[in-house]
């Protein structure tokens, strides 16, 4: 899977002239996958296109996105992380780290279902940082 760092490096370069087969020599990638890059596709546009895609969570976040509390976003990104995604498991060994004062949590072995749930919760939580970020810069660049 590619970075967001390697889709702008693909892109720089043929912006300043490099050809597709020099592209894929150089950063070691196909030219398929060059292509893909180039033309906008893959994973991070799909993603994009799913979050955009749920109108539920599109409307919450556009609501959220009225609320510009930073303090406020941390603290319902955890609750919804607590209420939505960590399991016992998991929230036990963050306790555990925590009353024992370590610098690091044990690994824990993610099952699956706890990795889509991540995934899923992530998704909601960038459309609702689109929304915020939008209605901050809206603030923001409306000036005095």
């Amino acid at each position: 899977m590619l970075s967001v760092d390697d889709y702008g490096r693909i892109r720089r370069a043929h912006r300043d002239g490099m050809s597709i087969r020099e592209i894929a020599r150089q950063f070691h990638h196909s030219r398929y996958k060059v292509r893909e890059v180039l033309r906008g596709g893959g994973d991070v546009a799909r993603r994009s296109r799913e979050i955009r895609g749920d109108r539920q969570t599109w409307a919450a976040a556009e609501a959220a996105g009225r609320t510009l509390e930073p303090l406020q976003w941390l603290a319902e990104s955890s609750e919804f992380g607590k209420s939505h995604v960590y399991s016992a498991e998991v929230l036990d060994a963050v306790d555990a780290a925590r009353r024992a004062g370590a610098e690091k949590v044990e690994t824990v072995d993610l099952p699956e279902a706890y990795l889509k749930a991540a995934g899923a919760l992530a998704q909601k939580r960038a459309a609702f940082a689109a929304h915020r970020l939008a209605a901050v810069l809206r603030e923001d660049l409306s000036g005095p």
